[in-house]
């Protein structure tokens, strides 16, 4: 047998890591990058939260980003809550402003959140408010404002949903063909 020398080679690889599983990702494979709060420092007032790129693999990556999307919709829905609160307590106060009764100003701004228009109503009634009280040099309490209300309420629901017309059915003329 021949002694043949074996020529030994040393192979280094830069494997990356799954930041979250620890997991060695092999080469080829697709790796993720995302901003992630990897550490708290924690003093005495306050915490200051560092971020920093990260390296995941496809499992961790979707996980993660699911969980994003899962807090920015329920932050989302909380802030939407937020504003149909503000909303309300505003289109009552304009009611109240020009003289409805409190009870029928709520019955009607749960009505205009029902069907989706409290926020382009409560635009036209301040504008309409605002323009009344310019134009007059005063308050007024009288029926013009609640007149007006109704109107620009009406306006809204008709640009939200339409102004649908009774179509007319298509009937066969009299002594037509038997």
């Amino acid at each position: 047998m021949e002694d043949r020398a074996v020529e030994q080679k040393i192979v280094m690889m830069n494997l990356a890591q799954c930041w979250q599983c620890k997991q060695y990702l092999p080469p080829g494979a697709e790796i993720r990058s995302r901003q992630m709060m990897t550490s708290v420092l924690a003093g005495r007032r306050d915490h200051l939260k560092q971020y920093e790129l990260v390296s995941l693999c496809t499992a961790c990556d979707d996980a993660v980003a699911e969980k994003q999307k899962q807090e920015e919709d329920r932050t989302g829905q909380n802030m939407v809550w937020v504003g149909r609160i503000v909303g309300m307590l505003a289109v009552n106060r304009i009611f109240y402003h020009i003289g409805w009764p409190l009870p029928i100003a709520i019955i009607v701004t749960v009505g205009l959140l029902w069907y989706g228009i409290l926020g382009r109503s409560m635009l036209g009634l301040w504008i309409a408010e605002n323009t009344l009280e310019t134009s007059l040099e005063h308050t007024t309490a009288t029926g013009e404002p609640t007149l007006l209300a109704i109107v620009i309420i009406l306006a809204m629901l008709v640009t939200k949903y339409g102004w649908n017309e009774p179509q007319q059915e298509n009937l066969p003329a009299e002594g037509g063909s038997r």
